[in-house]
């Protein structure tokens, strides 16, 4: 199961990293770059140098290594349960979740930051869909 969590993370960070290259690529950095998708979904290119919702967001160097740290150590926690698993699925489902929280990062800017309340978010989900495939089971 570990083998598939570790897969699942690595296929995550990577279409993580070249989906922000892509976009910074078309836009060529250009702040404020807009592609419409579809009627209701736009693309806008914009940088977020702190945490979810621009919590932090002065660029702050101390803001992106005390949340990188928090956010390394919830991965780490992750991981160690991720070599508990004994369902792929749940297996599956903790490799994105690892795969997110350390894909996330501002990739075009010199300070790194993570989404922590994502991750929590993502680990809630993650026990909701593990409960649920328990009970199906």
């Amino acid at each position: 199961m570990l083998l598939i969590g570790l897969a699942a993370a690595v296929v995550v960070i990577i279409l993580d990293q070249v989906s922000k290259l892509a976009i910074l690529h078309s836009s060529a950095g250009e702040i404020g770059w807009r592609r419409t998708v579809l009627p209701i979904f736009d693309l806008t290119l914009t940088f977020n140098h702190g945490i979810t919702f621009g919590l932090f967001n002065n660029g702050a160097t101390a803001n992106a290594l005390i949340f990188s740290g928090l956010a390394l150590a919830i991965v780490a926690v992750l991981v160690v349960v991720l070599t508990r698993a004994t369902a792929w699925h749940n297996a599956l489902a903790l490799g994105m979740v690892i795969g997110g929280a350390l894909g996330c990062d501002s990739t075009a800017s010199s300070t790194s930051s993570i989404s922590i309340w994502a991750t929590i978010i993502s680990i809630s989900l993650t026990s909701a869909i593990r409960r649920f495939a328990s009970a199906s089971a």
